[in-house]
């Protein structure tokens, strides 16, 4: 039961870490990898796995000079939740499609994909992985 509260709140909670096959990518090609997760001291349910693709942006708010993060899209990775035991490991392979309006990485331009799990009634794990955004043949 004390496990169960302190995974609630994170400690000893399931983890996520995704692995890209290559950080590199272009608007409208594919993005290879796997999402590692490992459980944490008690079975947890996971309900759903998604990436997000992230990028920064600036902006004035009052005068000032501010950067926010923009989702440009969010990705459901599983269809159906499923339960993960105590350090038992799960590798989820996926490929998936770059959004056409990924900004290019150039200059301060900053884009990344956000893994997340979540886990009902517990603190979402989450992992972040930068990427670099090339120019497709088209632009």
């Amino acid at each position: 039961m004390f496990k169960k509260l302190l995974s609630s709140i994170g400690v000893g909670a399931a983890t996520v870490d995704t692995r890209l096959a290559d950080s590199h990518c272009e608007p409208g090609g594919r993005l290879e990898g796997v999402v590692h997760v490992k459980g944490g001291n008690v079975e947890q349910s996971v309900d759903r796995i998604y990436i997000f693709f992230n990028t920064l942006y600036k902006h004035e708010v009052n005068d000032k000079t501010t950067y926010s993060t923009f989702t440009i899209e969010k990705i459901s990775l599983n269809e159906a939740p499923f339960l993960i035991g105590p350090d038992e490991v799960k590798d989820i392979p996926f490929t998936i499609n770059v959004p056409y309006n990924t900004p290019l990485s150039v200059s301060q331009s900053k884009s990344w994909i956000e893994t997340g799990l979540d886990i009902a009634q517990a603190v979402d794990p989450k992992d972040e992985d930068a990427i670099v955004v090339k120019p497709n043949e088209a632009q």
